[in-house]
């Protein structure tokens, strides 16, 4: 699997906005899928970074040529695709974390289950 940034820089807003809520749908349908990461546009509201990961760069782009935003005219300016390498990720700290905790809990539980103490 692979990590894959996409930039997109909006073009008419008017008809960016019309065409939104089906993008928006879509790109529910692809978290769910699991093939969206995270995604949202950028706070001056010029575009949107939107993270996937999925099998290669064809996939992406059977993906982004689905989208609502790239089927429709003047919706948006240009759409960059960098392939990324996620170093660092809160969710996997977060998860090793819990995993040594459980880890540290079963083997308490053992110790207690097989202590000789009266």
């Amino acid at each position: 699997m692979a990590i894959f940034a996409v930039l997109t820089t909006y073009d008419n807003r008017v008809v960016r906005d019309r065409v939104r809520p089906s993008h928006r749908a879509f790109l529910q349908e692809q978290l769910d899928r699991g093939a969206l990461i995270s995604g949202g546009p950028f706070a001056d509201d010029s575009g949107a970074l939107l993270l996937f990961e999925v099998e290669s760069r064809e996939a992406l782009k059977e993906i982004i040529d689905q989208d609502p935003y790239t089927q429709t005219p003047s919706c948006l300016e240009s759409i960059t695709v960098r392939e990324w390498n996620r170093i660092f990720n809160r969710g996997q700290v977060l998860s090793a974390l819990h995993s040594k905790y459980r880890l540290f809990r079963d083997q308490v539980e053992i110790v207690l289950l097989h202590s000789t103490t009266p």
